[in-house]
């Protein structure tokens, strides 16, 4: 039930994230323990721990925004020769059909 009322941070867009992130920046660095800083903008206390650590070790640049999704060419099995033979298989194949 307490976890119904905790924000999805992964469902916020990039800016309203970072925007968080920093503000539990700001909350921590005024002394606020953890445990309370959770409570004040609806987030797991985990959440809270991973940006602190994030912060501690990378700064700033930790917790901007960064790209997402798999990256162009990432775990790719066919070769480009491939990719291109089983296109033209795709585009001429239902013209063969119908011929």
């Amino acid at each position: 039930m307490e976890n119904e009322l905790k924000t999805n941070a992964k469902r916020l867009t990039q800016e309203a994230q970072y925007q968080l992130r920093k503000s539990i920046v700001r909350l921590l660095k005024k002394g606020i323990a953890p445990d309370e800083v959770a409570k004040m903008p609806d987030v797991s206390r985990s959440h809270v721990y991973a940006t602190k650590k994030t912060y501690d070790e990378k700064g700033i640049e930790g917790i901007k925004p960064g790209k997402r999704g798999r990256r162009k060419g990432d775990q790719r099995i066919l070769t480009p020769e491939q990719e291109w033979e089983i296109k033209m298989i795709i585009v001429l194949l239902p013209q063969i059909n119908h011929a």
